[in-house]
């Protein structure tokens, strides 16, 4: 009686089947909610480094990271170093630049400077 139990336990912890676990598969897939505009959160100039680190949030809050290096990050602090700030914000240089160089998608920069 002993081995009936234990040989009825162990078929019972005997997995049955081969596949996948079951999951339901949407008719219709959700889609997450759109990004419309970013934010700038933080920028750093690393003048030694030869780096510009871009760090933007969407407007649902998933960060992105822009970097520009060598060559390229020296001439862009270069020219942000002798920009004149009062026609142009900093923010909306850095913004046109990072869609012009397809680092954020096309979009147009709204709002007054801080």
């Amino acid at each position: 009686m002993k081995k009936f139990i234990l040989v009825l336990v162990l078929i019972l912890l005997i997995p049955i089947g081969v596949g996948a676990a079951e999951k339901a598969e949407l008719t219709t897939p959700i889609v997450s909610p759109s990004t419309t505009s970013y934010e700038i959160s933080r920028i750093i100039l690393d003048v030694r480094g030869s780096m510009v680190f871009i760090e933007l949030h969407s407007s649902i809050g998933t960060p992105y990271v822009a970097t520009y290096r060598g060559p390229v990050a020296k001439a862009m602090m270069r020219a942000l170093n002798k920009a004149d700030l009062s026609t142009k914000s900093l923010k909306r240089r850095i913004f046109e630049r990072l869609i012009a160089d397809g680092k954020l998608p096309a979009a147009t920069v709204t709002g007054v400077p801080e």
